[in-house]
């Protein structure tokens, strides 16, 4: 092999590089997806209704572990994703739907640099951190901007904050 297809293919999918139609399987993708980010969460899906199993006097369990074919089932559901002539779940398009949602950015996963957990200060501090958070500032909102200035003013204490409502583009999902 001379482009390196099979190992990374997830990525090239999630990154653009390789058509999301050209995908045979997609749900492997969906997979890699949901193990990094919470799909289920930002996608509001509910579990299937089902029973329990209640065996002898042990407690019944409730807890649903997803895989990435129940993800693209209650996805199918919820959008109204039937195939044609028995009117089940269409699964394949709900994944595909779901890669739609993640390459057009309102599903969005990132990776930090090697090693960014154990260098936390010296990238909180980084002078190409500053130089991005300036460009960032001229076009965002006062709530952004604000948030902007607390990372400038204590960097140690800037783990994390979330600028703004992460779900806000999840409001117009095309179904």
């Amino acid at each position: 092999q001379s482009f390196p297809l099979l190992p990374i293919l997830f990525l090239q999918v999630l990154c653009c590089m390789y058509p999301i139609a050209q995908v045979r399987e997609p749900f492997t993708i969906v997979g890699y997806l949901a193990q990094r980010v919470p799909l289920v969460e930002i996608l509001k899906l509910k579990p299937e209704e089902y029973e329990p199993k209640k065996e002898g006097k042990e407690k019944a369990t409730t807890t649903h572990l997803w895989t990435a074919w129940d993800i693209c089932d209650a996805w199918a559901k919820q959008c109204g994703y039937l195939t044609a002539k028995a009117a089940r779940p269409d699964s394949h398009r709900a994944a595909n739907s779901i890669l739609r949602l993640a390459t057009d950015g309102k599903i969005s996963m990132y990776f930090r640099p090697p090693g960014f957990s154990h260098e936390k200060a010296m990238w909180a501090s980084h002078p190409e951190v500053q130089e991005i958070i300036e460009l960032q500032r001229l076009g965002l909102p006062p709530s952004v901007k604000e948030a902007t200035a607390r990372i400038q003013e204590d960097p140690a204490d800037a783990t994390f904050i979330a600028l703004g409502n992460k779900f806000s583009l999840l409001m117009d999902l095309d179904c």
